[in-house]
């Protein structure tokens, strides 16, 4: 009844009910017997619900809390929204064309090789320390343009 009140799609709202039995099953040795059992599970079902909803908002998909509908950005903020994969490559290009080089090279780097972060820092002359700093950038440059 939890996840219902919070999850209207049913479809998604089984997905998300088999979700918290694998938690469940998963967290099982981290119950402790000698506190209550319902806040114990209710803490595991918020949780999985809260990772549900940020998984699906950085995927774009919003939902109205009134109806069973989904909603797109641009339903919901009048932002961009992108209706199908091939405009939403073509916008991921222009992202990219738009990177400085050095940008460019490291996102080939991270999506295109099977290369740890140690080797990649290693390939670039820098540090781990750098290389998180400029992962980081990219990442608020990428969603800056993309925005």
């Amino acid at each position: 009844m939890y996840v219902a009140r919070k999850v209207f799609d049913r479809a998604r709202r089984q997905d998300l009910a088999q979700e918290v039995l694998l938690s469940l099953h998963l967290a099982r040795n981290s119950f402790d017997c000698s506190r209550e059992f319902l806040p114990w599970l209710r803490s595991i079902v918020h949780h999985r619900i809260v990772d549900y909803f940020r998984s699906s908002k950085r995927r774009g998909i919003f939902f109205d809390e009134n109806s069973s509908d989904t909603l797109t950005a641009e339903n919901r903020e009048g932002g961009v929204h992108y209706s199908g994969a091939a405009e939403v490559s073509a916008a991921f290009s222009e992202a990219v064309a738009a990177l400085a080089e050095p940008q460019r090279k490291l996102l080939k780097l991270l999506t295109d090789s099977e290369l740890s972060q140690d080797d990649i820092a290693m390939k670039l002359s820098i540090s781990q320390g750098n290389l998180r700093v400029q992962i980081h950038r990219l990442s608020c440059r990428l969603r800056g343009v993309l925005e």
